[in-house]
């Protein structure tokens, strides 16, 4: 018991004193220049934080679980969201992450550390508004690298949360495999959890096979991810995208083919600013990997990643919502962000 009650002082205090990111713009994109402290308790949540340090501390503590009553309002009233950012999205997503220590030479937005995690009580009040599992993301980050310490809390947790309320939707989870460094601890435990649910998953392993330098680590990093889907028994739901040209896939051919039976794959088109590649020769080189891959039976053609994108609802670390859509040009996309609301700003 006192075990319990010193975590749940410790959350709320953390709470009552939680930093919060200063930002400024660099270069078009959202940096975090500075930190304040701010508070994120409600009225009941100061009040039973009051009550924990005091003489009956555990009878308080035995009345309560955490819930979002104790946090403050954040504002997410999803029919007011969508009336004053321009009507019902075609895509929606939450991206809990901000930066990324990955550097990737084809990401669209240039992503950099450091690495930015909303508020777990924040993504539980985002998730609950939407309702929905998203099934798009686009922005600088990867949601498996999701987590909050003061709740020793990763997207696993998300998931199972949401399975105890009853929600049994399919995940859609897109991500470049797993690291091997204390960094990317979350992301392996996350993993592991989601692989564990007893919910329909849709897993999408990114396999860039771009920058020759990072080919061998990006192959690692998937053949880790792999591991810990195998040992749930979820390979039937995973899939590899491929991007890249034909010539750099064909010379990892065998060991792409050889991560696991089951899994399937697709291609989509190097984007951002690591290659220029007009949609003719992606649709040659699609042909051709087609081709290599045929005797295995597992190429797997899905919408064609060229079509346009709009209007995607996306809610990102800091509590701002925007519409995203994404346009096919030479060589890529053109992103563009309109109509920026600030939900949550304390």
């Amino acid at each position: 018991m006192d075990r319990c009650l010193n975590r749940g002082r410790k959350i709320l205090a953390g709470l009552a004193s939680h930093p919060w990111p200063v930002l400024s713009q660099k270069s078009g994109l959202r940096r975090i220049d500075g930190w304040k402290t701010v508070n994120l308790l409600s009225p009941d949540g100061e009040k039973l934080l009051a009550k924990l340090t005091g003489a009956d501390a555990r009878k308080y503590l035995q009345k309560h679980n955490f819930d979002l009553s104790l946090v403050r309002d954040f504002g997410f009233d999803y029919e007011s969201i969508l009336a004053r950012t321009g009507g019902k999205p075609a895509w929606v997503s939450i991206l809990p992450v901000a930066g990324c220590v990955n550097n990737c030479a084809h990401c669209c937005e240039n992503a950099a550390g450091p690495v930015y995690s909303m508020p777990y009580p924040l993504l539980l009040a985002a998730r609950k508004a939407v309702r929905k599992v998203p099934v798009l993301q686009v922005g600088d980050s990867e949601a498996l690298s999701y987590c909050d310490s003061l709740f020793s809390a990763d997207l696993g947790d998300l998931y199972l949360h949401e399975s105890q309320k009853g929600n049994r939707d399919k995940i859609h989870l897109l991500f470049k495999g797993v690291g091997s460094d204390a960094a990317s601890a979350p992301s392996r435990r996350a993993l592991r959890k989601i692989t564990e649910l007893r919910r329909p998953l849709k897993l999408q392993i990114s396999l860039p096979m771009l920058d020759k330098e990072d080919i061998g680590e990006n192959m690692n990093r998937a053949r880790r991810a792999v591991e810990i889907i195998r040992k749930n028994r979820r390979l039937a739901e995973t899939s590899i995208v491929l991007m890249g040209r034909f010539a750099d896939i064909r010379q990892r051919a065998d060991e792409i083919i050889a991560l696991g039976a089951g899994i399937e794959f697709s291609q989509i088109a190097p984007i951002g600013r690591a290659l220029s590649l007009p949609p003719g020769i992606f649709n040659q080189d699609q042909r051709a990997i087609k081709a290599l891959f045929a005797h295995t039976g597992r190429f797997m053609e899905e919408s064609s990643p060229l079509q346009a994108i709009e209007n995607n609802k996306c809610l990102d670390a800091f509590g701002i919502v925007r519409n995203i859509s994404m346009r096919p040009v030479h060589g890529g996309f053109a992103i563009s962000r309109t109509a920026e609301l600030t939900i949550f700003q304390p």
